[in-house]
């Protein structure tokens, strides 16, 4: 069983009226995509925890990809916000990560 989340949104935050999407790289159980679905009308996750992906589309019923930021087909989506809380420092190759939320 996860933890409970313990993630509110500050208010520094808050994004700006005219952002509207959200994706979470290294989203885990989705916690802070479940804070983020308050302010964002399309808020997503994306890990490389399988059960940790399952669990919170399972139990919070929220919109969390399993895989490879760099692996997953977006198609032509695109996103106004991307976080990365805890993750950029477990990569491998961030430059490659960063490029690709470039584009997104």
């Amino acid at each position: 069983m996860p933890p409970k989340s313990t993630y509110t949104m500050p208010a520094k935050h808050e994004p700006a009226s005219n952002s509207k999407s959200l994706l979470d790289v290294g989203c885990a159980y989705g916690f802070y995509v479940q804070e983020a679905s308050n302010l964002f009308e399309d808020a997503m996750g994306i890990d490389i925890a399988s059960s940790a992906v399952e669990y919170g589309k399972r139990e919070l019923n929220l919109n969390l990809k399993f895989g490879d930021l760099l692996d997953f087909d977006f198609g032509k989506k695109q996103f106004d916000v991307v976080t990365m809380w805890d993750t950029i420092e477990h990569l491998n190759s961030p430059s490659s990560y960063i490029r690709k939320i470039w584009k997104l």
